[in-house]
């Protein structure tokens, strides 16, 4: 939960933003409106607070770890054809809450209404977040809510600020530790194009972690479903330490890869031994490293059962016994094992075999 001071802060910064969002957009044909301050609005402030206030009730839901998929499945599902058939909507809904509205409200109401680039983004948006449950398997893969959260976070800002009336090239978003939208860059492409929102529309948008370890966690989380908490902090931690080194420009000869190495091979070590023991129902205690590499030759296990995965697997072992012995690993040797282990997915098929 964000406290009182970052609320704040983040208040100011909103309102600069809008500020140069309206300044930028001199072409614009709507009338200026005031600066949007959520804290006065309600849903009978126009199409654009109704969208926003049920964004931010999702996403206060998402930092109270209220992961609820029926939930938001049917927002994504409400919000895109809201963006499509937004007026008719919501004068469905404003007839249905004559009495609200006249309860509270006096008759002039600050109206702040979508545009079509921000009715167009909604829907791409929403779209989009709506496919993180269709491209995965769920029993193999979990369902990255960090992720959908820094997406419908990323919309309300956009919104809240607002968009100038024309087609976006892209956006730069910048997510923060526990996965926190700190900022969001709308690039616009140079024409007068404007959106059809009856055609399909795709925005790209650029994720930018600010700590990378964070990240490299959350991605191990949501797609090594099986493994333990221990073995997705040891990868996230190998990976980033990995990229320092890959990233230096000076100093690469004082670089030693064996702690690096020792993080991998153990993860493999640990998870392999609990994917034999499950599927030959073996004591993971008296399980050796080595007779578990050699068992995946009895246990049916795909790609992972193949002889090459097996003999490069032995190789890792080797590796880790030199590094284990006091001996160093180099460059190239650590490469192998993280391509092997990696990119060619190892470590994601054991866990979707267990």
């Amino acid at each position: 939960m964000a406290t009182k001071q970052q609320k704040k802060e983040k208040k100011k910064i909103l309102k600069l933003q809008q500020n140069n969002s309206r300044l930028k957009n001199k072409n614009r044909e709507e009338k200026k409106e005031e600066i949007l301050d959520f804290d006065k609005i309600t849903e009978f402030n126009g199409t654009k607070c109704y969208v926003l206030i049920k964004l931010n009730k999702m996403i206060e839901s998402l930092r109270n770890k209220e992961n609820d998929d029926k939930k938001i499945l049917l927002l994504t599902k409400e919000l895109r054809e809201f963006a499509i058939n937004t007026q008719s909507i919501y004068n469905r809904f404003l007839n249905n809450n004559k009495k609200s509205k006249s309860k509270n409200h006096s008759n002039k109401i600050i109206k702040y209404n979508l545009n079509t680039t921000e009715r167009a983004f909604l829907k791409s948006q929403m779209e989009t977040i709506s496919m993180e449950y269709v491209t995965k398997d769920l029993n193999l893969q979990g369902v990255d809510y960090g992720a959908i959260k820094a997406f419908f976070q990323m919309v309300y800002r956009v919104l809240i600020v607002g968009l100038e009336d024309r087609v976006i090239k892209y956006v730069d978003i910048y997510v923060g530790y526990d996965d926190e939208l700190c900022d969001a860059n709308v690039i616009y492409e140079d024409s007068n194009e404007k959106y059809n929102l009856n055609t399909h529309i795709f925005i790209s948008i650029f994720w930018n972690p600010l700590d990378n370890l964070y990240h490299a966690y959350s991605i191990y989380k949501t797609e090594y479903l099986n493994f333990s908490e221990s073995s997705l902090k040891s990868l996230a931690t190998a990976t980033t330490m990995a990229k320092e080194y890959e990233s230096r420009e000076q100093g690469k000869e004082l670089i030693s890869y064996n702690g690096v190495v020792l993080n991998y091979t153990g993860v493999l070590e640990f998870e392999l031994k609990k994917l034999i023991s499950k599927k030959l129902n073996l004591n993971i205690r008296n399980l050796k490293f080595v007779d578990a590499i050699n068992y995946l030759a009895k246990c049916n296990c795909g790609t992972l059962s193949k002889e090459e995965v097996i003999n490069d697997l032995h190789k890792i072992r080797l590796l880790r016994n030199k590094v284990a012995h006091g001996d160093t690993v180099t460059y190239e040797e650590f490469k192998f094992i993280q391509i092997v282990l990696i990119d060619s997915q190892i470590l994601q098929l054991i866990s979707w075999k267990m």
